[in-house]
């Protein structure tokens, strides 16, 4: 699936990588031991001692380039681990500059390999989205929301007894305005309830901006928020007339319709909020499945 993934392998890729480097390795060293046999047998190429037999010439000049390569390998010098010494040097300019293109060359065969498996290993260990925590905020968000719908309708009951917040509005416009309940003058159990739910929604909004940023969702809960608030403050002030001139005014009466409208503007907000997580539930769970199909997944070469 290279057309989704661009420049990405799999990790099973890096084993392929580490034998290719490795089969690599081994044929720079074996045409560089057979070119230097060969310029050593028109004087060329010298070492020292001299091979003169060609078979022990082959397995004396790879067995110096097998032990120059191990020797210049960073971490442990394994020669001297091995008590493995060279039979033989090479001398003159034309065996030094084959043997540093060598080195030269080994070292770029084996660089390959190594930053893939940097890699892999930066990739598994990196941490992931937490998308779960995100799918539950935003549960948690919709719940308090309901919860706050909820307690804003017992506090209409009390309100206005005599008006269902279920109610049609196509029912009640024909209906003369209601003066709320007489208990005004108290602060019931649940006006306070209704109260500590909207604020309960007002304290998670800041949660929800850091979680998702200034998108669709954010902006939903932020109406949604403030559509109960505003529920909230129109029945607290139908029952809470302002004082004016030391004297509390009198109730003034509210058209059924109009009270209902409340309720449907914070339930219309509120749904709004639904289609948006529901939105971002579907974009957030195809990005935990992309997560978990990519942990085998690596930046290629």
């Amino acid at each position: 699936d290279t057309g989704r993934r661009g420049r990405l392998g799999n990790v099973s890729d890096l084993t392929a990588d580490v034998l290719t480097s490795l089969f690599a390795v081994a044929l720079v060293i074996g045409c560089a031991a057979a070119i230097t046999v060969a310029l050593s047998g028109v004087g060329v190429a010298m070492t020292e001692p001299d091979t003169t037999e060609h078979h022990t010439a082959v397995s004396s000049t790879l067995a110096t380039y097998a032990w120059n390569i191990t020797h210049s390998l960073p971490g442990p010098d394994i020669p001297q681990t091995l008590h493995w010494r060279p039979t033989h040097v090479f001398t003159g300019q034309i065996s030094g500059a084959l043997l540093i293109a060598t080195k030269l060359a080994v070292a770029g065969f084996l660089i390959f390999p190594i930053s893939r498996a940097v890699r892999v290993y930066v990739h598994a260990t990196r941490p992931k989205p937490v998308l779960k925590a995100l799918l539950s905020e935003a549960g948690e968000f919709a719940n308090r929301l309901r919860m706050a719908q909820t307690a804003l309708d017992e506090y209409h009951r009390e309100a206005f007894p005599t008006i269902s917040p279920v109610d049609d509005p196509a029912t009640l416009k024909q209906l003369e305005p209601v003066l709320p309940s007489t208990s005004w003058r108290f602060t019931t159990a649940r006006q306070t309830e209704a109260r500590e739910a909207i604020e309960a929604v007002i304290g998670s909004l800041g949660q929800i901006t850091t979680l998702f940023g200034s998108g669709e969702l954010t902006s939903s809960a932020d109406a949604a928020a403030s559509a109960l608030q505003g529920r909230y403050d129109q029945l607290y002030d139908a029952r809470h007339p302002p004082i004016v001139r030391g004297r509390r005014l009198p109730l003034s009466s509210q058209k059924p319709v109009d009270v209902i409208r409340w309720r449907e503007e914070a339930e219309d907000r509120i749904g709004a909020y639904l289609t948006a997580a529901a939105a971002c539930v579907t974009t957030t769970t195809e990005t935990l499945q992309h997560e978990i199909s990519a942990s085998n997944v690596i930046p290629g070469s």
